[in-house]
């Protein structure tokens, strides 16, 4: 418990690290096990400070940092929160903190994202009442050197299957954690913006892929409209050469870069009229005689 003194210096401090740093996170710490959080702030080191603190005091460093728009901050504030200080535009801030976590055992009732699959091998369970545990979900065993042995590969669970209790016992028995915890950044300040999760957590590859075709789609829209930009010139000059060549070619009108072409369709056009000319009289009775 803080004395009034140590709450005075610490808000001091809130606001010292505020109005110091380029971005400001909420981290909401609801179920966040204290081995994710030790994990984040070793991963952070040299790259943000965090502070985990009362609401009270979180929101009086918040609305006395002077700062635009950490009134909207604040209102983000739901139950025990900390707070992120760094130098990171807002989404390097959640990349970083995306990457923290830590396994989390399953449990009952959790739908599970991926295959949940027991390999095949010797473990350090002993023989005994785990070898039915382990049945009830179809994981054969046998004993090997005092202890029990995962006879196959086995799928105990596919991905959208349910956890059941039968499931969280073995897997508990197995040292199994099939789940994953993060820290869940609520909201981030940066230069009196509030990003929330729904405009952080973004998938960067998708992203890239439809900033590409957005800009496909730009240039093609400027070529048709004949809205010449620098980066549509190039393809515009192209597209014109080809299109006075057509022109060209179907005027019949002989240019330095048409002649090759206009010689070659009328060699074509030489070489089929042959073709289709009756062969004179003297070949056709070669060709009857053999």
């Amino acid at each position: 418990m803080m004395k009034k003194n140590e709450k005075i210096v610490f808000v001091a401090q809130l606001k010292e690290l505020a109005n110091s740093h380029r971005s400001l996170g909420i981290i909401n710490m609801k179920n966040v096990p204290a081995a994710l959080f030790q994990k984040a702030k070793k991963d952070l080191a040299g790259k943000a400070t965090v502070k985990m603190s009362r609401k009270k005091l979180i929101s009086r460093a918040l609305n006395e940092s002077g700062k635009n728009g950490m009134d909207k901050l604040e209102k983000t504030i739901q139950g025990s929160v900390s707070l992120v200080f760094s130098n990171d535009n807002a989404f390097e801030l959640f990349k970083k903190l995306k990457t923290a976590r830590v396994k989390a055992p399953a449990k009952e009732g959790d739908v599970v994202k991926n295959d949940i699959i027991i390999q095949k091998g010797l473990t350090q369970i002993s023989p005994g009442p785990a070898i039915s545990t382990l049945q009830k979900v179809g994981i054969k065993t046998q004993v090997q050197g005092g202890k029990l042995a995962v006879m196959n590969d086995i799928v105990v669970l596919k991905t959208g299957g349910v956890v059941t209790a039968d499931i969280v016992t073995a897997l508990n028995l197995l040292g199994i954690m099939p789940n994953e915890k993060r820290l869940n950044l609520s909201a981030v300040w940066e230069d009196g913006i509030i990003y929330g999760m729904d405009v952080l957590d973004i998938d960067i590859e998708r992203f890239i892929k439809e900033l590409q075709a957005c800009v496909h789609f730009s240039i093609n829209f400027s070529l048709n409209t004949g809205f010449i930009t620098k980066e549509s010139a190039p393809l515009a000059v192209q597209k014109a050469f080809l299109e006075a060549q057509t022109l060209a070619l179907e005027a019949n009108i002989l240019t330095k870069d048409t002649a090759v072409l206009l010689i070659s369709r009328a060699a074509r056009t030489a070489t089929n009229i042959e073709k289709m000319m009756p062969k004179p009289a003297e070949e056709q009775k070669q060709e009857t005689v053999s």
